[in-house]
């Protein structure tokens, strides 16, 4: 299962930090965007340990790699 957080996780659903959780559900997957860091260009997936065995080898994205969204978005969910 695939949960699409882009526009209703990080608390913008009410009481859960993750619409999801609303649900009583745990998702395989989670894509998760803006709201990371505060609307500066960053973006995330996330995905249980066990699907790492499909990911591919080489990685591409249009922010891949940017050190400083990366302090963004942790100095945001600090």
């Amino acid at each position: 299962m695939i949960c699409d957080e882009v526009q209703t996780g990080f608390g913008r659903s009410g009481d859960t930090f993750w619409a999801w959780e609303k649900a009583d559900i745990i998702p395989d997957i989670i894509t998760c965007g803006k709201p990371i860091a505060n609307g500066y260009p960053m973006g995330a997936c996330i995905f249980k340990e066990e699907l790492e065995r499909f990911l591919p080898s080489t990685y591409f994205n249009t922010f891949g790699g940017n050190s400083a969204a990366c302090l963004v978005a942790g100095a945001v969910l600090s």
